[in-house]
C-alpha cells in the first residue's frame, strides 16, 4: 500500500508545526517519493471541474483511431492512448480551492520552501483500451544524471525534493479505469526503469476528492484502462523558484496563464504565477526555448546550459 494521510475533518492550519498529521505526512514523502492524501478536495467541486473540463476539451476527448495529434499545437501523446494537453486557468480552475488548497500548502510550503511555483500545469487522459504505459520519470533527476546502477547512491537520501505533482482525478481511479503505478523510493536512488531489481509496483487508486502527490524524481507508470470511460487526471507541479522542466513541453508552454487570469488571482498567491507572466515573451521564443549550450541556464545556476539542464535535454 502508499503511504496515505486523510484530511477528512482537519481544521486548516498556517504552518505545518500546527499539525502532527502533516508532518507525518511530511516524513513519509521524504521516504517515499509519493503521498495518497484523501479527502483534499469537497467531491462536487471535482464533479464541477469535470463538467469544465468535458466541456472545454471535448475536442481532444474522441477516439485516437479519430484524431490525428498533428491537429492540436498543444496536445502530446505520451504512450498509446495517453494525451497530455495544458490545462487553462479559468472557470473553476481559477480557484484558491484548486490550486492553492489550504489543506495541503502547508505541506507543500514545508517540503519546496515558501517561495515555491506552479510550475506546469495541464492534464493527461487515458483513453478506453489505453495499454500499460512505460515505466519512466517524468524528467532526469538533476542531482544523478549519469543513472548507474553501480554507483553508490546512498547520498541521494539527503537530496531534497525540488518538484512535485499533484494528481488530481476527475473520476474514481480503479483497477479498471486505469490507474498509477508508483515504485516508492526511486527517487532517492539511481535506479533504471528497466532493471530487474526494481520489483512489481504498487498501485494508487482513490475515489473523487482525493489526490496523490508525487516526487518529480519517482518512477512510475499508467495502468491499463480496462473500461469504457476516458480517464482524465488533472497535474499540477509544485516546484522551488529556480527549477524549468527542459523535456516535457516541446509542444506548449508548462503553464499558461493570461494577464486577465492572473489579476483574478489573490495577491497572497500571485507569486504562484508570476514567473510565467513575467516569462511570456522569453517563453515565445524559439532560442529562449531551447538556450545555446554555451548559454547560461536559464535556471540561474549560473552554469553554462551544456553543463546543467542541457545534459537533460
Amino acid at each position: 500500500m502508499l503511504p496515505e494521510i486523510d484530511l477528512n475533518g482537519q481544521t486548516p492550519v498556517n504552518d505545518i508545526s500546527q499539525s502532527d498529521l502533516l508532518m507525518k505526512g511530511a516524513e513519509w514523502f521524504l521516504k517515499h517519493g509519493v503521498l495518497l492524501v484523501r479527502h483534499v478536495f469537497s467531491p462536487d467541486f471535482i464533479r464541477c471541474l469535470h463538467e469544465e473540463y468535458k466541456t472545454r476539451y471535448k475536442r481532444y476527448l474522441v477516439d485516437e483511431s479519430d484524431r490525428n495529434l498533428q491537429d492540436f499545437h498543444d496536445a502530446k501523446g505520451v504512450g498509446v492512448g495517453r494525451i497530455m494537453i495544458p490545462l487553462e486557468l479559468a472557470g473553476s480552475f481559477n480557484s484558491e480551492e484548486f490550486y492553492a488548497n489550504c489543506g495541503l500548502m502547508p505541506l507543500l510550503e514545508y517540503l519546496l520552501g515558501k517561495s515555491l511555483i506552479i510550475n506546469s500545469l495541464g492534464s493527461v487522459f487515458s483513453l478506453p483500451g489505453s495499454p500499460d504505459q512505460h515505466v519512466h520519470r517524468d524528467m532526469a533527476n538533476i542531482y544523478a544524471t549519469d543513472v548507474n546502477r553501480n554507483i553508490d547512491d546512498s547520498w541521494l537520501a539527503s537530496t531534497p525534493p525540488y518538484a512535485i505533482t499533484m494528481g488530481t482525478p476527475l473520476i474514481p481511479i480503479t483497477t479498471r479505469t486505469g490507474n498509477t503505478r508508483f515504485w516508492p523510493g526511486t527517487h532517492i536512488s539511481t535506479i533504471r526503469h528497466d532493471d530487474p531489481a526494481l520489483g512489481q509496483g504498487v498501485d494508487f487508486t482513490c475515489s473523487i476528492g482525493s489526490c496523490i502527490l508525487f516526487d518529480y524524481r519517482v518512477l512510475h507508470a499508467g495502468v491499463a484502462n480496462r473500461s469504457e470511460l476516458v480517464r482524465p487526471l488533472l497535474y499540477t507541479v509544485y516546484s522551488r523558484d529556480w527549477f524549468r522542466d527542459s523535456v516535457n513541453y516541446d509542444k506548449h508552454s508548462s503553464l499558461e496563464i493570461s494577464a486577465a487570469q492572473f489579476t483574478q488571482i489573490p495577491d497572497r498567491y500571485q507569486h504562484l504565477f508570476s514567473w510565467a507572466v513575467k516569462d511570456t515573451d522569453r517563453r515565445s521564443s524559439p532560442r529562449a526555448q531551447k538556450p545555446g549550450r554555451n548559454d547560461l541556464c536559464y535556471c540561474n545556476s549560473g552554469r553554462k546550459y551544456k553543463h546543467c539542464h542541457g545534459k537533460l535535454a
